[in-house]
């Protein structure tokens, strides 16, 4: 991530403080993310919903939009 920010420009010792006060608070949205969806069962990415429905199907443009126009039915 350092690599990273130093490649793109940022002020390092500007990220470095940054870091050191906000990942706490990041690590927790992150670890309570995780924690719901565990709990939802969702273990890829992307996962989608139609209408509170998981989408088990394909993901291709035209198998979404079958999804889609099948909650309109």
């Amino acid at each position: 991530m350092y690599r990273y920010a130093v490649s793109i420009g940022c002020d390092i010792e500007q990220f470095d403080k940054d870091v050191r006060v906000h990942a706490s608070k990041v690590l927790h949205h992150v670890q309570d993310d995780a924690q719901d969806a565990e709990v939802m069962d969702l273990n890829s990415t992307p996962t989608f919903f139609v209408n509170g429905k998981r989408h088990k199907g394909p993901w291709d443009a035209a198998s979404l939009i079958r999804a889609l126009e099948g909650q309109h039915a």
